[in-house]
């Protein structure tokens, strides 16, 4: 788990890394987790990824597990040249584009949920070994 200070609740999905713990354990192999945040630095995490922890009775901290941080980053707001990803994890800026359906109704592929398409914009470590990705590539997903 990552540990967050009571400042964070102010952005319940975002907030400063102050601990890291060793992570889960590999079942087949008993060996931990790689833990891919790091201690300083800002992340953003999923809204019902946060569980309240109070010390005392003015200390109060987030519990988040690190499989519901979305990415991590160092400046003062994240851009595509900041972030890390976690593990498998590609940041796409999406592509609009407009299609008519057959009965000549106009709409955002925004609105298509499954025929969406993007331009790479950030990589995780891992996938930036992959032939097939690169920044700038323009995908659908």
């Amino acid at each position: 788990g990552i540990v967050f200070t009571k400042a964070s609740q102010e952005l319940p999905t975002e907030g400063v890394v102050v601990a890291v713990g060793p992570g889960n354990r590999d079942e087949a192999s008993d060996t931990p987790e790689n833990m891919w945040v790091s201690v300083g630095q800002t992340v953003k995490f999923t809204s019902f990824g946060a569980e309240p922890v109070n010390w005392g009775e003015e200390e109060e901290w987030l519990l988040v597990r690190q499989s519901s941080v979305i990415l991590e980053y160092s400046e003062d707001s994240p851009t595509p040249n900041n972030v890390k990803l976690p593990p498998g994890k590609l940041l796409l800026q999406l592509v609009e584009v407009e299609s008519q359906t057959a009965g000549g109704i106009i709409t955002s592929q925004a609105s298509q949920a499954s025929d969406l398409s993007g331009t790479i914009v950030a990589l995780s470590d891992d996938l930036q070994k992959d032939p097939h990705l690169a920044i700038g590539k323009n995908v659908k997903c």
